[in-house]
């Protein structure tokens, strides 16, 4: 385990309000959310986190949804929803790669089953996410962006 301690992070997303597209059955719903976060994330001035995640619910329907500490007064007709946060284990994967973000996902997968203080802890409410992480311009320079895939987690 200790050659592979570093191939993991741990972090804590903390109990949040999200504005949710619920799930995504259509590209215009899809278009409509990203123009709705894209110009509302202009707001924070900050870059130190992404705000905005996506999960497969129950039923495999993509979800896209963005964290706020106030529900803003225009979400457009977007449903708002109470994320529990919670612990996540999290590594890099190739944006839009599907072979990738599987292997990815199975290796943190792999790495908490043998972390011998981590057990998964998927469930209903505690989706696996993604995200964005990498600047606007990276794809530019690098070919793609980077997805961080979180997995919910908690201590054994």
């Amino acid at each position: 385990m200790i050659e592979n301690r570093n191939a993991v992070r741990i972090i804590e997303l903390p109990p949040c309000k999200m504005v949710s597209s619920g799930p995504l059955d259509d590209f215009e719903t899809f278009a409509r959310f990203h123009g709705w976060f894209s110009e509302y994330d202009k707001l924070h001035g900050d870059r130190f986190y992404p705000h905005n995640f996506m999960w497969t619910d129950t039923d495999g329907k993509m979800v896209w949804n963005y964290a706020v500490s106030e529900v803003p007064a225009e979400i457009d007709d977007f449903e708002v929803i109470d994320f529990p946060g919670g612990l996540y284990a999290v590594a890099v994967s190739v944006d839009a790669d599907g072979e990738d973000h599987d292997k990815v996902l199975d290796d943190i997968k792999e790495w908490v089953s043998t972390s011998g203080c981590f057990e998964l802890d998927e469930t209903e409410t505690r989706r696996s996410l993604g995200t964005i992480t990498s600047p606007e311009n990276i794809k530019d320079v690098m070919g793609y962006d980077q997805m961080d895939l979180l997995i919910p987690i908690k201590t054994k």
